[in-house]
């Protein structure tokens, strides 16, 4: 014979978030203390923005259709 298991309580780490009772985010050191200073930081994003801008310059739609179609 089945019998049903009770409900099982979600502990605090499981909650579902709410409007009164955010994820809870774990505490870590700023990116400055990574990287040195604001200004490294404001750098990095920079480089990371015109490289990620290179790459999908390269691998535009017709070069992914010719390989759909060489395929």
């Amino acid at each position: 014979m089945l019998q049903e298991h009770p409900l099982r309580v979600p502990s605090e780490a499981s909650t579902i978030a709410t409007d009164e009772q955010p994820f809870h985010v774990v505490s870590s050191p700023p990116l400055e203390e990574y990287i040195g200073s604001e200004r490294q930081a404001a750098l990095l994003v920079r480089a990371f923005g015109l490289v990620s801008y290179y790459v999908s310059s390269q691998n535009n739609m017709t070069g992914i259709f010719e390989m759909w179609t060489t395929v």
